[in-house]
């Protein structure tokens, strides 16, 4: 390949560096004299081509926001003097910068980001601003009285030495624009859940609060909570597959309060339909009921809570808290627990039949809709056992099992659900004595208020 056709090549390129290597050999640094002398004449137009390139970057590549703004344009001018610099040690020493990136180059990205220029405007502007002073070296070296094979040479040196910052410089920014950028939305992130938190504690965000949250509170809303990997997305996915405004508060990596906002009253039916579409069999839906206003927003959001303590212990893809509301209320609540377990199922501990016959008894009488018959095969014994076991148990319970049938399966859902839960416990040494939420904090992560 001739040398003519290596400077042609992108700046850096493996070929052009091992031609120079190849006319470099022979002993000694013979282009170091013509290194400096090419330095020298760059450094005694310097001003003028970092005016230059400030000028053709904002022509080329023009960000009429960033323009307008005097602190980036004087960013973008620090930037440029600085890699001009930087440039210029390289081709007099003959090897790419080696040093750190000037600070300007990160503080400029940042500060770019922050004003609203995008990664792409940025990055083109990197390579508008080489492309112009890599005219200036060319027009050097053209100027340089040197043989012919030297000044190839040179000019090889000069196209790996700018090539190489041109790539550092480029990694630089994009490295600084993204940090801005994700901490951007964090912060933004943090500002939402401080107005979500008001928002639960009951207190009411001014204007501009409440502009800050970019959803309408004055409108119908369902709360969910989504948990499992991925649930963010999936949260996101559903609000778009129902057409409703989403409001998404992300508590950990794996959970997260959402939102989904309308001018009408959404149906659960929808939700189950759409929900049922997604391909995230691994992420737990928690749905509160419809509710209007904040303050309807408020009680949705408690609903999706005791619907999410239900679906930890007996997990479904999607838990409806109408569905749960009992068994929500009784976790919720120690004492009411205690209560109803009490009342309704260790009366029938001693039985002489054993507890668990009982429990199995009542479980086959009130999925057959209390038919003795089709309990008794259910059970696999003759009707004649059922009835008398029936008996028994509601001596014991003191009533007919019709008319406290809501209670006694409640109980017997809670018993079963405790059980899960102590079992799952016992892994980590727990006791049952210990407080629920260390139970629960154990198995998963539960949401915890802001």
């Amino acid at each position: 390949m001739r040398p003519l056709e290596l400077v042609a090549r992108r700046p850096g390129d493996p070929a052009a560096l091992d031609e120079i290597e190849r006319l470099s050999a022979g002993g000694g640094d013979s282009l170091g004299p013509a290194r400096i002398e090419l330095a020298r004449r760059l450094r005694s137009r310097e001003a003028e081509l970092q005016e230059a390139v400030f000028a053709h970057v904002r022509s080329v590549v023009p960000d009429a926001a960033a323009d307008g703004d005097s602190q980036l344009a004087l960013g973008l001018r620090e930037m440029i003097a600085a890699c001009t610099d930087c440039g210029l040690a390289g081709i007099e020493q003959g090897a790419p910068w080696s040093g750190p990136m000037p600070p300007s180059v990160a503080a400029q990205a940042s500060r770019a980001a922050s004003g609203g220029e995008s990664l792409t405007t940025a990055l083109c502007r990197c390579v508008a601003g080489y492309m112009l002073a890599w005219s200036f070296v060319l027009n050097e070296v053209a100027h340089h009285d040197l043989p012919d094979e030297q000044r190839f040479a040179l000019l090889l040196q000069a196209s790996a030495v700018m090539g190489s910052l041109l790539t550092r410089v480029q990694a630089e920014v994009a490295g600084a624009h993204s940090s801005e950028i994700k901490r951007r939305a964090r912060s933004h992130e943090q500002r939402r859940a401080e107005i979500v938190h008001k928002l639960l504690t009951g207190e009411s965000p001014d204007d501009g609060e409440r502009a800050g949250l970019g959803y309408e509170l004055d409108a119908w809303h369902v709360a969910v909570i989504a948990t499992g990997a991925g649930a963010e997305k999936a949260v996101r996915s559903l609000a778009a597959g129902l057409g409703r405004q989403l409001l998404p508060v992300p508590q950990n990596a794996e959970t997260v309060w959402a939102w989904l906002g309308g001018g009408h009253r959404a149906a659960f039916a929808d939700i189950d339909r759409v929900w049922s579409t997604q391909s995230v069999a691994d992420v737990l839906l928690a749905v509160g009921e419809a509710g209007r206003g904040v303050e309807g927003w408020r009680v949705s959001h408690g609903e999706a809570q005791g619907a999410l303590l239900v679906a930890r212990e007996r997990p479904r893809r999607l838990t409806r808290y109408l569905d749960v509301a009992l068994d929500a209320t009784a976790l919720q609540d120690e004492a009411l627990a205690d209560s109803l377990i009490e009342r309704y199922l260790s009366p029938l501990d001693d039985m002489r039949s054993g507890g668990h016959a009982a429990r199995r008894t009542l479980r086959a009488l009130f999925d057959t809709e209390h038919n003795v018959s089709s309990a008794a095969h259910v059970l696999k014994v003759h009707r004649s056992s059922v009835h008398r076991w029936r008996e028994e148990i509601e001596q014991r319970l003191c009533c007919r099992l019709h008319e406290h049938q809501t209670e006694i399966e409640v109980a017997l859902r809670i018993e079963d659900l405790r059980q899960h839960r102590d079992t799952a416990g016992s892994r980590y040494g727990l006791t049952r004595d210990m407080p629920p939420a260390i139970h629960r904090s154990i198995e998963g992560p539960l949401p915890v208020r802001l």
